[in-house]
């Protein structure tokens, strides 16, 4: 898995920011920053879920934990679309979320980190990054990287997607 890109904000700077592009192999990557009016554990939370991060023509989810002393959680996730009739596409991600800071009980600060490894050649390469921080006590901090390589996938597309994911977490 590959950690995000150096962007062209800092860290610090708030309100919702944005950057997209293309790498030189071709792989579309997109990434923004914003804040939300949650805690980090509230955020974990609903991350762990997928229920956030699961695109809206996903028709089948299926989430398998797996016990690892490394991470807070790590977990590979099914998913599975039906564009049409007899028709379906499935692929599997691996999830990995770590602690930078604080406890597990009240993170101050986590990672979390996702990556294609099964299924369809329609989607080529696929990883991110989500690493959020506590602003205040009941305010954090989210950040959202994302690359792929897809059949008919854009810059666009790939922005679009993760800034519906950071409304929802807001």
């Amino acid at each position: 898995m590959k950690v995000a890109k150096t962007l062209p904000w800092s860290a610090e700077t708030s309100g919702t920011k944005t950057a997209k592009g293309k790498s030189t192999e071709e792989r579309v990557w997109a990434a923004v920053q914003g804040e939300s009016g949650r805690p980090v554990s509230a955020l974990l939370k609903e991350l762990l879920s997928h229920e956030t991060t699961r695109a809206g023509k996903v028709t089948k989810m299926e989430i398998t934990p797996h016990e690892d002393r490394n991470f807070l959680a790590r977990q590979s996730v099914r998913f599975e679309v039906d564009p049409m009739p007899f028709v379906s596409v499935d692929w599997t991600e691996t999830w990995a979320f770590s602690l930078l800071s604080g406890r597990a009980s009240e993170p101050r600060e986590i990672l979390g980190s996702y990556e294609k490894v099964d299924g369809t050649s329609h989607i080529e390469h696929l990883c991110g990054n989500f690493l959020i921080t506590r602003a205040r006590p009941s305010k954090s901090r989210i950040y959202i990287y994302e690359e792929a390589q897809a059949t008919g996938r854009s810059e666009d597309d790939t922005l679009n997607g993760i800034l519906t994911t950071l409304k929802k977490l807001q």
